[in-house]
């Protein structure tokens, strides 16, 4: 993706979801390898705080179909937040939902937020 380089399509649609160009649309054009470099690492060594446990508000946990990995954030949240609630949308892969359908996900964000104070 930088320096005009591509991952392989078969690759990003394993990460992204298939056909899922929206990722690499929102991406700045001037990221570091430094900097998504750091998010990865810390994204993968992200340990649950125990302290979590004692929420018990309201959780959605939104995501896309095509997603692998967050399906399995969700399970493993879920043991921590029992009153979790996964949203999944149909076909979208990573940040698809937010890039293709903007005032949608505004809109239910909105009504989440409202709905929980």
């Amino acid at each position: 993706m930088q320096r005009g380089k591509k991952l392989p399509k078969p690759l990003m649609d394993f990460i992204m979801g298939k056909d899922n160009n929206s990722v690499v649309e929102m991406l700045y054009p001037r990221v570091t390898s430094k900097t998504i470099t750091n998010a990865c690492e810390y994204v993968y060594r992200y340990e649950i705080p125990e302290e979590i446990k004692r929420y018990t508000g309201q959780v959605e946990f939104w995501r896309g179909s095509n997603e692998p990995y967050p399906k399995k954030s969700a399970a493993l949240l879920k043991k921590y937040l029992p009153q979790l609630k996964e949203i999944e949308f149909e076909n979208m892969g990573h940040g698809q939902y937010l890039h293709e359908h903007s005032a949608e996900y505004a809109e239910r964000l909105i009504e989440f937020i409202s709905s929980n104070n």
